[in-house]
């Protein structure tokens, strides 16, 4: 602690009224050294949203057209994959995934009443089975009885 400190510490304790607590804190006040310095947290660099010129939206879209994903677009350009969405989107592209389409719930409905299980639908288009189950009947496809059927 420098002269200019120690003489600001027995100023306060000075003019204090002094308890255990007070004195306990002047102790550690006068204890203190010029050498221990306390770290203070290091500040988080705060970043700024990252603004996509149109030529960089003209590039995004043909790249996602050519069959570029959102997250690996979203690592290109430094942004995040709703942003990429959103630029998309405001081209009149629609970048919702469905992987059992409304025309597949046609064909499926039609294979599912000529006997297919909905296992082998569930394989056939890559998604699981209570997924075909679910979009059958929201379609309209009465459902079998469970179980395997009698031949």
């Amino acid at each position: 602690m420098g002269l200019e400190q120690a003489r600001l510490v027995g100023a306060v304790e000075a003019l204090s009224s002094t308890t255990k607590r007070t004195k306990r804190i002047f102790e550690l006040a006068r204890s203190l050294s010029v050498a221990s310095k306390v770290e203070l947290p290091v500040q988080p660099r705060l970043r700024t949203a990252r603004q996509l010129r149109p030529e960089d939206i003209d590039e995004l879209v043909r790249m996602f057209k050519d069959g570029a994903s959102i997250p690996d677009l979203a690592a290109k350009y430094r942004v995040y994959r709703t942003t990429i969405g959103q630029h998309l989107r405001a081209r009149g592209i629609d970048t919702q995934h469905f992987a059992f389409k409304p025309e597949d719930v046609r064909t499926a409905g039609r294979l599912y009443d000529a006997g297919w299980t909905l296992d082998q639908l569930a394989d056939r288009y890559q998604v699981g089975n209570e997924t075909v189950r679910a979009r059958l009947v929201e379609s309209g496809v009465r459902m079998r009885a469970r179980g395997r059927q009698r031949s």
